[in-house]
Formats: C-alpha cells, sequence, structure tokens
C-alpha cells in the first residue's frame, strides 16, 4: 500500500487454507483469515531547522527614514467682500482656483458676512436629506443648490433636471464651497477676479 507522509506503513498477510466442499459444493470450513499489523518500520523524519533571529534588539535611524509629505496643489486667491478680508481663520475654507475653471469659496461664510454688512439677501442654509443646501430667491425666481449636487434648480425643478454647475459644491468643516462666480451670479451679487494678482473681490451695494 501506497505511504502517507507520517503515517506508518501497513502490511497484510493472506493465510490460504485447503477448502473442503460437502457433495453441493458447499465448503464446510469457515472463510480465511486475514489478519492486518502495522510494519515495524518507522518512515523518515525530516526536520527544519529553526530561523536564527538577527538580532534581540533593532535600532532605527530616523535620519535616514523617508518622510512623504502631502503637497498642497492648489491656488489660493486673497479675497474681501465689499473691500473687507474675507473673515475665515480655517484654512481650508481660503477661496482658490476652481476646477475646471471659476474661483471655488466659501459662499456660506461670505454671504453671512455680508448681512452682517447690513447687506438685504435673501437665503439659507441649513441641512436637508443630510446635504448642507443652500435656497435663495432672486428677481422673482427660487434657487436650490445642495452639497455634492452639480446642479442649480430652478423654482423646484426635480432633482436631476436643473443647470449644471462647472464644480459640485461640498462641505467643508460645516462650510458649504461652490463656484463663486456661478453661484453669487445667480444670486445678484458681483465679484471680481484678477487671475494674475489671485485677487478675489466680492461686491454688493448697501444702501
Amino acid at each position: 500500500m501506497g505511504n502517507t507522509a507520517g503515517v506508518l506503513p501497513k502490511s497484510i498477510e493472506i493465510t490460504s487454507a485447503a477448502v473442503e466442499t460437502d457433495k453441493n459444493g458447499l465448503t464446510t470450513q469457515l472463510p480465511a483469515i486475514l489478519p492486518f499489523g502495522v510494519s515495524t518500520e518507522r518512515p523518515s523524519v525530516s526536520t527544519v531547522l529553526p530561523i536564527k533571529p538577527l538580532a534581540k534588539k533593532f535600532t532605527v535611524d530616523w535620519s535616514k527614514a523617508v518622510i512623504e509629505k502631502i503637497i498642497d496643489t492648489n491656488v489660493y486667491y486673497t479675497t474681501t467682500v465689499n473691500g473687507q478680508p474675507l473673515d475665515i481663520s480655517n484654512d481650508k475654507l481660503r477661496v482658490r482656483a476652481g476646477v475646471p475653471s471659476d474661483v471655488y469659496g466659501p459662499i456660506s461664510v461670505i454671504l453671512r458676512q455680508l448681512k452682517e454688512q447690513g447687506a438685504d439677501i435673501d437665503y439659507s442654509i441649513e441641512t436637508i436629506d443630510d446635504r448642507l443646501t443652500l435656497k435663495f430667491t432672486n428677481d422673482g425666481h427660487s434657487y436650490t443648490i445642495r452639497s455634492d449636487s452639480n446642479e442649480i434648480l430652478t423654482d423646484n425643478q426635480p432633482i436631476g433636471s436643473g443647470t449644471e454647475i462647472v464644480q459640485d459644491p461640498s462641505t467643508v468643516d460645516g462650510e458649504l464651497l461652490v463656484s463663486l462666480g456661478t453661484v453669487l451670479g445667480y444670486m445678484g451679487i458681483g465679484i471680481q477676479v484678477d487671475d494674475e494678482a489671485l485677487t478675489v473681490n466680492v461686491t454688493y451695494s448697501i444702501n
């Protein structure tokens, strides 16, 4: 019989005996005995030497460590609201070049600053269906802009049938960022962009 790794080989001893039969041809003896036993020969066992440790103590030379840095490729614009610096303390909210065009920044912060200056702007920003949503009216029409949705809905248009925005609005640390030129244009709020000097000035006439 074939050997299996780690199992002792087996052997079978067959003992034959003459068979006596009666006149009908039937045997008058018990069947042959087939005793079995286990071989006394042990299979060869191979051993693998344990892995030798390189050292009991490891030392890291941090002067040779490679540190990967995340490079900020955004192009930022110095921004003013009616000539006043945009009031932000979070660098993540700085106005930057949009993708693929326009400038991208925190519309919620800009609108609050305009309201504090006395601007008469009809708008609201609230969370609807887990999305930060901007609603405003201008020139007899109502508009809706939702975070992570690349469209402006006019006069209660169903979702999916609005006007496409250049860059999807997003929520950053609780503030809504949008393509400023597009959205402020819909709101009737002026914006001046100087791509050479990297400046943005949001303008709104306050009576």
